[in-house]
């Protein structure tokens, strides 16, 4: 028996729609809620085997997430069945992963409804890749045709060096035309699923993924970007918002969870130039934020973390 699983992406018809300022966001993205050992809202390659063997390959961090009391560590891990060695990549999805025991393989197949077009795709992950093994994390943006299914936005990125911390990263995704999807799909691979090498032990933490949308013109006006910053950040309890106004006028602050949830908003005059003002976290969880400042064309978004 071949001890290797073919990964094979696919996607099914799943629609929906939204409408909000900060379009759709990554449901659980933070890994803070689980049900039996699974992170809510994520598929994984979890699996027993005919009763005889269980697979676990995703499981909660809770010794040093990134934020929050749970971050997702997806190992790939090797199992004895009926004598032979069987390695399982470790495999998170915003879809479902169907295991094909008899042809060693297995399939991501599904996603989320979403109708939005984000520009980028941001998180938080630690590595621990064996032999000449890396792990994957990537996105995909489709949509159905009435007879079959187009990905029109993809992105991916690859680890495969040991990083001990903590460490951003991002990825672009790359649109393939200027239509809305209908689904989308996030896969967390411990393995290459590029190149089909799974070896046991590898191992990828991701916590705290959320999406960047960045302003379009609207009525053949061009967006202005705005000078926009925080000091400190990440913080706890206050932090300065900083931004420079290219004229005198009002200015409207909003922020929003990462669901894309408002959870505060105020407007305030500004003048031409720097201008500064305290935001307090009072009342607000910890974790990511999204916040934007914006006046007419003017408008500029940013990432603020509430760490406790």
């Amino acid at each position: 028996m071949k001890n290797t699983f073919t990964i094979v992406f696919t996607t099914i018809l799943i629609a929906s729609c939204m409408a909000l300022f900060a379009q759709q966001q990554i449901p659980n993205h933070d890994f803070e809620n689980w049900t039996n050992g699974e992170p809510d809202n994520w598929g994984t390659s979890n699996e027993n085997v005919m009763g005889i063997v269980q697979f676990t390959t995703v499981t909660q961090e809770t010794a040093a997430p990134y934020s929050g009391s749970y971050a997702a560590k997806v190992e790939t891990v090797s199992e004895n069945l009926l004598g032979s060695p069987i390695t399982m990549p470790g495999i998170l999805t915003l879809g479902t992963f169907e295991l094909d025991i008899v042809n060693q393989s297995g399939d991501v197949v599904g996603g989320i409804p979403f109708t939005g077009r984000p520009d980028k795709l941001h998180g938080f992950f630690k590595s621990q890749p064996v032999g000449n093994d890396q792990s994957v994390v990537g996105i995909g943006l489709s949509k159905w045709r009435g007879t079959h299914r187009d990905t029109i936005g993809q992105g991916y990125i690859v680890f495969s060096n040991t990083v001990t911390t903590w460490t951003p990263f991002e990825i672009t995704i790359n649109w393939s035309t200027a239509e809305t999807p209908d689904s989308m799909n996030i896969i967390v691979s411990a393995s290459d699923i590029l190149n089909e090498v799974f070896v046991a032990g590898s191992t990828v933490w991701v916590d705290s993924l959320y999406l960047e949308y960045i302003a379009v013109p609207t009525a053949n006006k061009e967006i202005a970007k705005v000078q926009l910053g925080n000091y400190p950040n990440p913080f706890s309890d206050e932090t300065v918002i900083r931004f420079t106004a290219s004229h005198s006028n009002n200015y409207r602050f909003t922020v929003y969870n990462i669901l894309g949830e408002l959870v505060f908003e105020k407007n305030y005059k500004a003048h031409k130039g720097i201008n500064r003002f305290s935001f307090s976290a009072e009342g607000l969880d910890t974790g990511l934020y999204i916040y934007r400042i914006e006046s007419g064309y003017e408008v500029e978004t940013k990432i603020m973390h509430i760490a406790r």
